[in-house]
């Protein structure tokens, strides 16, 4: 009698558990279902209960920390990369989400270190290879960055954000013309990022060829037309082809959309000319 309680029991232990497993799932599932709707409170909320059922689901912490990071909350979202980190020492993709959340506190050098584990758990990430580019050009090491971006490529051929940001590192190192090819290589894989658009304009423009700027800044407003920072660079190629109104009338647009240095270009050149158009 003794024998058939114990199995009894075992079995309805055995029940309960699977059936938590079951229901921990469930709500990691809606998790990611919130996640894909940008809903990343509501996402956060179903990662809660996951936890609260399983607090050893690995993924729910990940993802728990990647929602965190999208709202903003870069050290709740390390606590939680911290946690998948302790359950499971080689998930790289949990390293490469918190040097992520490094970077954006400005703990370049935890960053670094986290993309050189990511990479020394898994040595064709090309994602961790870009980022860790990144977190060189803000410690101003263009060059070392750029060897990153050329292993990013180098594992993905189309990887658009690589050239981009390989373009950027040899913009800073006044190599104009490399820096238009990886902008044209950019936009060969995506022609609908407005921020490539912008940037080969502002190379165009540093080459003199002020046309092919002008019509790359246009491109950029084209795909976002709250892209202030295409109305203050279009703005320049305007004034530098002497359309002072119309280079007046996007710093005004720029400057509405928040940039304010736009208004001191305004105050420079504008004012006295055209002093009744500009919304402050």
């Amino acid at each position: 009698m003794k024998r058939l309680y114990f199995l009894l029991v075992l079995v309805l232990s055995i029940y309960v558990v699977s059936n938590s497993q079951n229901t921990a799932e469930e709500y990691f599932q809606s998790g990611l279902s919130k996640d894909s709707l940008n809903d990343y409170r509501g996402a956060v909320l179903y990662y809660n209960k996951a936890i609260e059922i399983n607090p050893n689901y690995t993924e729910a912490f990940y993802k728990r920390g990647n929602a965190k990071y999208k709202l903003g909350k870069y050290n709740e979202a390390i606590l939680n990369y911290n946690k998948a980190i302790e359950l499971d020492s080689n998930y790289f993709e949990a390293y490469n989400s918190r040097g992520n959340a490094n970077y954006f506190l400005s703990e370049f050098d935890f960053a670094l270190q986290d993309y050189n584990k990511a990479l020394e758990l898994n040595p064709k990430y090309a994602e961790a290879f870009n980022n860790r580019g990144v977190a060189k050009i803000k410690m101003m090491e263009y060059r070392r960055a750029i060897e990153d971006y050329n292993k990013a490529i180098e594992i993905n051929p189309n990887y658009e954000e690589a050239y981009k940001n390989r373009g950027n590192a040899k913009l800073y190192l006044s190599d104009y013309e490399e820096a238009l090819q990886d902008y044209d290589l950019a936009i060969e894989i995506n022609a609908k990022n407005p921020k490539v658009y912008l940037m080969r304009g502002y190379v165009k423009s540093k080459l003199k060829d002020n046309r092919g700027g002008l019509a790359d800044f246009n491109k950029a407003i084209e795909l976002d037309s709250n892209y202030a920072d295409a109305y203050y660079r279009r703005g320049l190629a305007k004034q530098g082809y002497g359309d002072h109104s119309g280079a007046c009338a996007d710093w005004n647009t720029a400057g509405q959309l928040g940039l304010i240095e736009a208004y001191e270009l305004i105050n420079k050149y504008c004012i006295v000319s055209y002093p009744y158009h500009w919304h402050w």
